[in-house]
């Protein structure tokens, strides 16, 4: 829970804040990807090689996420290094794994459910008011 609201923290610092941002905020889900695994044991070796495959992607950080034991990973990665990102991954992890995946026509349609890109956004929030 600490680096929870450590990643907070850096995300609301401002200038004179003379940190890079986005590498700190890598190093962060770096230490708790390794405190899941060492500490908490609510990592696998699944996850513990994706994480690592991940960062030699060009990911500043990775970690688990969800309840863990075999979940999914979370990413941080710079826009310039999205495409090779998702082409190394996709390559190193999904397609050893099950290289029948490089023959299929739906490959592409398969791997957008499990690798995909998103942006961070505010968050979950209550919304009152509203009839649907």
């Amino acid at each position: 829970a600490r680096r929870v609201f450590e990643f907070r923290d850096v995300c609301a610092l401002k200038p004179p804040y003379t940190g890079e941002l986005l590498k700190d905020l890598g190093a962060l889900m770096n230490a708790s990807q390794k405190s899941c695994k060492e500490l908490f044991n609510c990592s696998c070796p699944e996850l513990d090689e994706l994480t690592s495959i991940c960062l030699a992607s060009g990911a500043l950080g990775s970690r688990l996420t969800g309840a863990g034991w075999g979940g999914c990973t979370v990413s941080l990665v710079p826009e310039a290094k999205l495409a090779s990102f998702v082409e190394r991954v996709t390559a190193e992890y999904y397609l050893k794994r099950d290289p029948s995946l490089a023959e299929r026509t739906d490959r592409d349609a398969l791997l957008a459910d499990w690798i995909f890109a998103s942006k961070p956004s505010a968050g979950a929030a209550v919304l009152r008011g509203l009839t649907f």
